[in-house]
């Protein structure tokens, strides 16, 4: 999981569903549009914040104590994370916990 971080030669990587239709002109015209200094710490998507945390069932969540609701995160088809964040995330990822939620 941590060896696409070694690869420098990207800006950013995009996570899809693989159901999902990708429109990458439409991605690229838009991901362009952004300052370079708002591409180097994007984390772009469609944010949810408002969903609660699933206690019964396949995504049951057991170990989550933070709150009732899941902080935002980007759901839907798809994703797009800079590499400097995905770097950051990366670094860091043995204080994090995985949830059942593949999305958290």
């Amino acid at each position: 999981k941590k060896a696409i971080c070694y690869y420098q030669g990207w800006n950013a990587i995009m996570k899809t569903d693989d159901d999902s239709f990708v429109r990458l002109d439409s991605i690229i015209t838009e991901y362009d549009s952004f300052p370079p200094s708002t591409r180097s710490r994007l984390y772009w998507g469609y944010f949810a914040g408002k969903n609660e945390v699933l206690s019964e069932g396949r995504w049951a969540e057991k170990d989550w104590w933070a709150c009732d609701k899941y902080v935002p995160y980007a759901t839907g088809g798809g994703y797009v994370v800079a590499w400097e964040v995905l770097r950051i995330v990366v670094s860091h990822a043995t204080l994090y916990t995985q949830y059942v939620s593949e999305d958290v």
